[in-house]
């Protein structure tokens, strides 16, 4: 998730502050909201990017070629917007 706006909320009358965070999801651009103590440790993921070159689509997929040569086909193309011009040439 990509974090797009974080908040704070005063104390209350019985409890600390609270943080709000807001992200979107990187992969389904779903928006999730969550609310944590101040001073709750939060877990948060670690991405790994990797870059591939797109030898064509087939299917729905993507057929990208990995470094060691090898083809991998396994990725579908997403459904967002920004990818609806993409077509099979």
């Amino acid at each position: 998730s990509r974090v797009t706006k974080i908040s704070k909320a005063k104390p209350g009358k019985h409890g600390a502050a609270k943080a709000i965070i807001v992200a979107v999801g990187v992969l389904d651009d779903k928006k999730v909201e969550k609310t944590f103590g101040t001073s709750d440790m939060v877990d948060v993921p670690i991405l790994k990017r990797t870059e591939y070159p797109l030898l064509g689509i087939e299917d729905g997929f993507l057929q990208l070629q990995t470094e060691g040569g090898e083809m991998r086909d396994d990725i579908k193309l997403s459904e967002r917007e920004c990818f609806k011009d993409v077509n099979e040439n």
